[in-house]
């Protein structure tokens, strides 16, 4: 997985391989943290 630029990647999972938004949003997905909740 990479990103190349805003909202654009490269995503290869065995032989799938995915390009631009489909594989940014895989991207996203999957390595991006989640936003955490303050506890308060």
């Amino acid at each position: 997985m990479a990103t190349i630029g805003r909202k654009k990647a490269v995503v290869e999972i065995g032989k799938l391989k995915f390009g631009g938004f489909v594989a940014w949003m895989l991207w996203r997905l999957i390595l991006k943290p989640k936003p955490q909740k303050p506890k308060c």
